[in-house]
């Protein structure tokens, strides 16, 4: 399969519809059950936005939050050919009847108890690298793995595809590294910025060509 591009914490319908207008094939939701994991968008960096949002709660309508099925359902009707839940805190029977996502979280058995229960497909997170890492995923029941990309090279790439386990990358936000991943074989990228990773990961397309991209192709962002 082609590498596939997913928007990274598409929290509210807005968000998923904005990642897959700008050439995202599919998104990733956070979840603590029944709601996101946390606010709309990500949270302030600077003290003035963390003012601002204090005084939007404060003074005017609180911001909406979100419950992880009106999302779900938001990113099926949209088309989106992916989609990825990722647990932070929610019990397993809370997923019984949802199929067609890829679930992963750090909590591998929770995951063990979804793939084993509900045959659901699973891919465990992993913040570090295991020198056997698919025996951390087979005893998760994963058929494969969510990894930061800075721990994906080559020869973790041939070892996942030998072994036949699907390879989950984030979150890469240069288009020149997604680029190399998915030259390289792996299945699906999480982004922040779907609008600079697909043309790269699609079609080899880097920022300064851009512009003739766009104009030769009818791409619209």
């Amino acid at each position: 399969m082609s590498t596939l591009v997913v928007g990274h914490a598409a929290n509210t319908p807005s968000k998923v519809a904005r990642y897959l207008s700008s050439g995202a094939d599919g998104v990733e939701i956070d979840v603590f059950w029944p709601e996101i994991a946390h606010p709309p968008e990500n949270q302030p960096k600077r003290l003035s936005g963390a003012v601002a949002r204090w005084v939007l709660h404060a003074f005017t309508t609180r911001l909406r939050k979100y419950r992880v099925v009106e999302v779900l359902d938001a990113a099926r009707k949209m088309g989106a050919k992916v989609i990825v839940l990722d647990i932070k805190t929610a019990p397993p029977h809370a997923f019984e009847d949802i199929g067609d996502v890829i679930f992963t979280s750090k909590n591998h058995p929770l995951l063990h108890r979804l793939a084993k229960k509900w045959g659901h497909i699973v891919y465990p997170t992993l913040h570090s690298r295991p020198v056997r890492p698919w025996e951390v995923i087979m005893k998760a029941g994963g058929k494969g793995a969510s990894i930061h990309y800075s721990f994906v090279d080559e020869e973790l790439i041939h070892e996942f595809r030998v072994r036949g386990l699907g390879l989950m990358v984030w979150t890469v936000n240069d288009a020149a590294t997604a680029m190399k991943l998915a030259d390289a074989g792996v299945n699906f990228i999480t982004t922040d910025r779907p609008e600079l990773v697909a043309p790269a990961v699609k079609y080899g397309v880097l920022p300064p060509l851009y512009g003739i991209y766009r104009k030769a192709s009818g791409f619209n962002h």
